[in-house]
């Protein structure tokens, strides 16, 4: 699987990686996080199970380096992200899942990857205005700027793949622990409360006014500078 790096000439590399039905230009819009000093390493395609395979061949080369690693999944990108974690938790710096649900039911996932067979466009339209319940300027940036793109990028086949996918376990034995953050948007229509992670040792946050897609807002960039204190 290919990787694009962004190199800023920062100490610290932020991993991206985006959910269901979204590539990982979704991370840059003008004026959020991504315009801190940080480096970024982010998957060309689209999250899949063998993305997990393919970071964590790729990280031991990124350790050798000597850089403070950051690794951010947000929704089903949180999967691959628990899995490097896990492989690699005294390497990397901290973990932190946004959106992440504690699971999805067979039906939910029967019943999307049938609106994905019998309308996909109009399947992925729907589906994004869910995301961005709460977030109007972010979906009108959205529409505007990378929706075509994402709907290039997602065929069929590899829409119900990620839905297979969504269906895997979390092991939440892992997420028990003090490098992790769980960050949650308070307007998700997505991840109610109740299906929300919960672990003692790990730091969570629900950020104001935001949907499923709660790192676009200014509370998380806030967020960030206060989990790192420095943006260096």
């Amino acid at each position: 699987m290919d990787w694009k790096f962004i190199n800023r000439g920062a100490s610290r590399l932020l991993i991206l990686l985006p959910g269901w039905g979204f590539t990982w230009p979704i991370f840059f819009k003008p004026g959020t996080f991504t315009e801190g000093s940080f480096d970024f390493l982010v998957p060309q395609k689209a999250v899949t199970p063998k993305t997990a395979s393919s970071l964590c061949a790729l990280l031991p080369e990124v350790f050798r380096q000597k850089r403070r690693v950051v690794i951010l999944g947000w929704s089903l990108g949180g999967l691959p992200a628990i899995e490097a974690f896990k492989r690699f938790e005294n390497e990397i710096e901290k973990m932190i899942l946004v959106a992440v649900r504690k699971k999805y039911t067979p039906e939910e996932i029967e019943a999307q990857s049938d609106l994905i067979k019998k309308d996909r466009l109009q399947a992925l339209y729907d589906f994004y205005r869910r995301c961005f319940l709460g977030q109007k300027e972010d979906f009108k940036w959205f529409k505007n700027e990378i929706m075509k793109d994402c709907i290039k990028a997602f065929p069929e086949n590899v829409l119900l793949q990620g839905l297979d996918y969504l269906m895997q376990p979390i092991d939440s034995a892992c997420l028990d622990n003090e490098k992790v953050c769980l960050v949650y948007g308070s307007k998700d229509a997505i991840i109610p409360e109740g299906l929300r992670i919960h672990q003692k040792k790990a730091y969570t946050i629900v950020l104001h006014n935001t949907g499923h897609i709660p790192f676009l807002s200014s509370e998380f960039e806030i967020f960030l500078k206060q989990t790192f204190q420095t943006r260096h």
